[in-house]
């Protein structure tokens, strides 16, 4: 680990070295994480769980047990269920 004397720089520098090393960490991870995780491809809309409501013309008492049963894949993020655009119109289209 290299390590860095703060003295050298400013306080916009320093927010500049820090900044930069977190968005190369994440371009890191974000492979890593779509390829372990079942979430949707990056390029998939997400739909919240009262946009999917909408679509679907259900409760969010009737998507929640869609999810249970398996009938419709969600994804957590953060704290959070996110619904792929295309999984909401294949299930719309199937009905």
């Amino acid at each position: 680990m290299r390590h860095i004397i703060t003295t050298q720089y400013t306080s916009e520098e320093f927010k500049i070295l820090i900044d930069t090393a977190v968005k190369d960490a994440l371009q890191q991870l974000i492979p890593l994480v779509s390829k372990s995780t079942n979430s949707p491809p990056l390029t998939t809309p997400l739909l919240t769980r009262k946009d999917a409501c909408r679509r679907l013309h259900i409760s969010l008492p009737t998507l929640s047990g869609l999810v249970k049963s398996g009938k419709i894949k969600a994804s957590i993020i953060g704290n959070s269920y996110r619904f792929s655009e295309k999984d909401i119109m294949d299930l719309i289209n199937n009905k």
